[in-house]
């Protein structure tokens, strides 16, 4: 199921139960989607709609920072709860040590062991299973202890 048909039904799921706050924000998230689909036009993928929801994932996860700094309880917990409407439409993370192994195989079969080869293949490969910064990190990590 792609992510617009599965928030779609969160929505209607929503519109039954009676819960305006989750439902409206679930509406935005469907917003995020199709202005994506719009974009790219013909060639949008199921990718291209998680990328849209990572981004406001991405967006959400710094407004709780800036809250919590604030210390604007009230604003923090609506965000939170945001953060894990979304986290329920996200595939599950990768854990780190499947991370790092299938990071190390990118690196054994690259041919190019700089690191901008080897961090466009791994993104290409595993953005959908982790985050982009743990994939940097974690590729940042294996080549400077390979003396790359």
């Amino acid at each position: 199921m792609d992510y617009l048909e599965l928030i779609n039904k969160m929505i209607l799921d929503e519109y039954k139960s009676g819960n305006a706050k989750k439902r409206v924000f679930l509406q935005t998230l469907k917003a995020a989607l199709i202005k994506k689909k719009i974009d790219v036009g013909d060639k949008y993928t199921n990718e291209d709609g998680l990328g849209a929801i990572k981004i406001e994932y991405k967006q959400l996860k710094e407004s709780a920072k800036e809250q919590e700094k604030a210390k604007r309880p009230d604003l923090l917990e609506e965000t939170l709860e945001r953060i894990k409407i979304i986290e329920q439409i996200l595939p599950e993370k990768m854990d780190e040590q499947a991370l790092q192994e299938k990071i190390d195989k990118i690196i054994e079969q690259s041919e190019d062991k700089s690191f901008s080869s080897v961090i466009k293949t791994a993104m290409k490969e595993l953005r959908s299973e982790a985050d982009g910064s743990d994939i940097a990190r974690i590729v940042k990590e294996r080549l400077e202890s390979d003396g790359q």
